[in-house]
């Protein structure tokens, strides 16, 4: 697979994710992450490793009677590096609860078993 083929497909799998999001489906949003103990997230000055941590973190920190809110990913770009291996860059905006967050984030993607997974998930929120 090409580079430019491997982000179309990378940029295609995150479209799909943040639309999961968005429809309140936190099962299929979290399908983003490489189910394995050595999976990372950071977040909120959090390091959570491993994807169960991963999945109750996020349960526990973004699902509310409002559901999630509406998720929005901007300025995607790439750096593939391997054939297996891609680093991932861009924007999030977070409506939620009547607020508005912004952040940045930078994510690992391996290329596992036929499909682009996170295996690392750096996410920072802007001032």
């Amino acid at each position: 697979m090409s580079n430019t083929d491997s982000f179309a497909t990378i940029k295609a799998n995150f479209e799909r994710w943040s639309a999961a999001w968005n429809a309140g489906d936190l099962d299929e949003y979290l399908a983003c992450y490489h189910q394995s103990d050595d999976t990372r997230w950071i977040s909120g000055g959090q390091l959570v490793t491993g994807y169960e941590a991963i999945a109750a973190a996020y349960r526990e920190r973004f699902v509310s009677s409002d559901g999630a809110g509406q998720l929005t990913l901007q300025d995607l770009s790439s750096e593939i590096l391997t054939a297996t291996d891609a680093l991932i860059f861009g924007m999030w905006e977070l409506q939620s609860g009547g607020e508005i967050y912004n952040g940045i984030f930078h994510a690992h993607l391996k290329y596992i078993a036929g499909e682009w997974l996170i295996v690392t998930d750096h996410a920072t929120m802007l001032d």
